[in-house]
């Protein structure tokens, strides 16, 4: 169970962030990347950030070691240094902004099936 607050748009005070993702597959076939995530809920934007922060470290731009930091951050907020997080102590993601910026187009992204 991580809290996926920096992963989601803001939600209602009285509102868990917290989700249990039980499995994040990433395939492929000749001219597409397919990514299905298993969690017990979604944050509105949720999938959106993951894939989109998952886009960048395929890409170079960001380090494993930073979607660690954002999972273990109580903000998607910016500071000085970059993300808020109790781990770094407020150093967090320097040079970076909000998550937000790593947002993925919706269109491609798909609900697949739900089970109860």
């Amino acid at each position: 169970m991580h809290d996926f607050k920096a992963f989601s748009d803001k939600s209602p005070d009285d509102k868990s962030t917290k989700c249990l993702v039980e499995s994040l597959e990433i395939t492929e076939d000749a001219n597409k990347i397919y990514i299905r995530i298993k969690a017990s809920h979604f944050l509105w934007k949720m999938v959106r950030r993951i894939v989109g922060a998952l886009v960048e470290v395929g890409r170079g731009k960001m380090k494993n070691e930073e979607i660690s930091e954002l999972l273990s951050s109580l903000s998607h907020k910016k500071t000085a240094g970059g993300f808020r997080s109790p781990a770094a102590s407020g150093t967090g993601i320097k040079g970076r902004g909000s998550i937000a910026e790593f947002t993925a187009p919706p269109s491609g992204l798909f609900l697949e099936k739900i089970e109860y």
